[in-house]
């Protein structure tokens, strides 16, 4: 069922409107571009980074059990794991496991075009085009992780929901409630929109007066979220080990954010969604304004999504400050989905559809113009140089190096990739092994908390660098400043800095910098070897120390 067309029927002809088919022809085009790009992406890519490689070792877990125990240690629900690891099971290689990923994101084309022809009866032409090359969407969608399977869901999701509010058949319904559980299973951010879904259809449906339907939706967002309740346990051993990664967070971070997320660099395209994200508030104002009852005993459409994209907005930001998630651009991936449709709603007939029609076609194709050599370029970043990293070592360190991993968050995917002999370790020294590699908040939490706690580290390094070998730091390592002594710390929570382990990651690295400065003969920068642009999140640097000279009296 779709949404009633209040246009006066007209022929193609006597309003020069574009013709349907070509429309989804230009609809499944963009599509077609993106999944092109995503070809290109696959060859590119190259290792998991570190997200990825979370994924990886929560997904090969020796039992389902244990893989449910070890969700605390990461931020998303059991869905993706789950499919990862039969995906695992079905082939093998890094190849395979990424090719995964791009059926995720050419899953997520597919369910764009269902929704759209679910919302409007037409092809996403400008929705394809904003979402599909979006920046964050094309390179993080097709990742590893949950972000392109929590948009694949959502978006289906949005428009089950407004078909029970229309019409709740039995087939809607179950619709909506497999699609709300499967949501909120595969991302616990969906959670928020799927709150907003239901709010929004039952308010469609109270200002109708119709009130069965009302308490329908409701009922359906609520088993939703009463299906999260077996992970409660988990959501609160995160946020407890968690609170060392959370940040005072305003809004005007969450809207930087939000302009990266949307644009990346690009100054033309975040313009353009900045317009339509006006212009579709407007109309959707506008024409929603003449749907309320009594002149409209159905539900509105557009009142509907404008209700969607008011719940789910300020949920979101209500999130981000009361938790102090700092935001990264692939955490409002959902968001700009549900953007993205409410454009495409705005920009349906009013009174003229052959105006809308083109109009559609016009800005799909700006922003494709605007949109498609940034993604291609993007397509040629790999997402991390760790393999090459590790690569390196295995080849180079000896028993008896040391490498430390500064900061501690790359301890995932060099569990994942590395097999040398050398023995490894975060900075500051925590445990290699694979549930403490997945996301070693906790024992850096406990790390936090001991006084002193670099000390075990510079003796680590004292003993290899004196006796002969080498030390191997990978990762943004902090020397003090010249004539500056190194940050002291006391233990957490109680020092100024609470639990804001960037601050303790600093200052450790200043004490391990200050002992080299003062007593290793060489510190040399070491070449990658990766000519291609790598992901700036990812490209981490490498140093090789050598050396230990006798303490000199000041």
């Amino acid at each position: 069922m779709v949404a009633e067309d209040t246009a006066v029927p007209r022929t193609a002809l006597d309003v020069g409107e574009v013709p349907r088919k070509i429309q989804w022809a230009l609809a499944g085009l963009w599509c077609a571009l993106a999944l092109v790009l995503q070809a290109v992406l696959f060859r590119h890519a190259g290792a998991f980074w570190r997200d990825e490689a979370s994924t990886l070792l929560i997904s090969s877990a020796p039992s389902f059990g244990t893989l449910w125990s070890w969700l605390a240690k990461d931020s998303a629900p059991a869905l993706m794991y789950v499919l990862v690891r039969l995906w695992h099971i079905a082939g093998a290689g890094d190849a395979w496991l990424r090719l995964f990923g791009v059926v995720v994101f050419a899953g997520l084309a597919g369910s764009l075009l269902i929704t759209c022809r679910s919302l409007t009866g037409r092809a996403p032409l400008v929705a394809a085009a904003l979402l599909l090359l979006n920046p964050t969407v094309f390179y993080y969608g097709s990742s590893l992780r949950a972000y392109g399977l929590a948009v694949l869901l959502v978006m289906p999701c949005c428009a089950a929901f407004w078909l029970v509010a229309r019409n709740p058949t039995r087939t809607a319904v179950a619709a909506a409630t497999l699609l709300a559980i499967l949501s909120c299973h595969a991302s616990y951010q969906n959670s928020y929109l799927v709150l907003a879904f239901g709010t929004a259809a039952a308010a469609c449906c109270l200002m109708c007066r119709l009130w069965k339907r009302s308490v329908l939706v409701l009922a359906i967002g609520a088993l939703a979220a009463v299906s999260l309740l077996p992970y409660s346990r988990a959501i609160a051993d995160y946020r407890e080990t968690a609170v060392i990664i959370s940040f005072q967070v305003s809004p005007r971070i969450i809207a930087q954010r939000l302009a990266e997320s949307v644009a990346g660099d690009n100054t033309a395209l975040l313009v353009t969604w900045a317009l339509l994200c006006a212009c579709t508030v407007a109309l959707l104002a506008a024409r929603g304004a003449r749907r309320l009852p009594p002149r409209s005993k159905e539900p509105s459409l557009e009142i509907y999504m404008i209700l969607v994209l008011a719940v789910a907005n300020t949920a979101g930001v209500v999130f981000f400050v009361n938790h102090g998630i700092f935001p990264h651009p692939w955490h409002y991936m959902p968001f700009l989905a549900i953007a993205a449709l409410a454009i495409e709603v705005a920009l349906q007939s009013g009174r003229d559809e052959g105006r809308a029609s083109r109009a559609r076609v016009l800005i799909s194709a700006l922003v494709v113009a605007i949109a498609f050599v940034p993604a291609w370029r993007l397509a040629h970043f790999r997402r991390t140089n760790m393999d090459r990293l590790t690569a390196l070592l295995t080849a180079r360190a000896v028993p008896g190096d040391l490498i430390l991993l500064s900061p501690f968050w790359f301890s995932p995917s060099f569990k994942y990739y590395y097999r040398g002999a050398a023995e490894w370790n975060t900075l500051p020294l925590t445990s290699t092994d694979v549930e403490t590699s997945i996301m070693p908040f906790k024992a850096i939490k406990t790390v936090m908390t001991t006084p002193r706690a670099i000390e075990p580290t510079l003796e680590k390094i004292r003993a290899a660098l004196s006796r002969g070998n080498r030390l191997w730091i990978l990762g943004w390592f902090e020397f003090p400043a010249p004539n500056t002594a190194p940050l002291d710390v006391a233990p957490a929570p109680t020092s100024p800095y609470g639990w804001n382990s960037i601050v303790y990651s600093s200052a450790w690295s200043q004490h391990v910098g200050a002992l080299l400065k003062r007593r290793a003969r060489t510190i040399d920068p070491v070449d990658a070897g990766v000519a291609e642009p790598v992901n700036p999140i990812e490209n981490a640097p490498l140093l090789v120390i050598e050396g230990w000279k006798a303490e000199t009296t000041p």
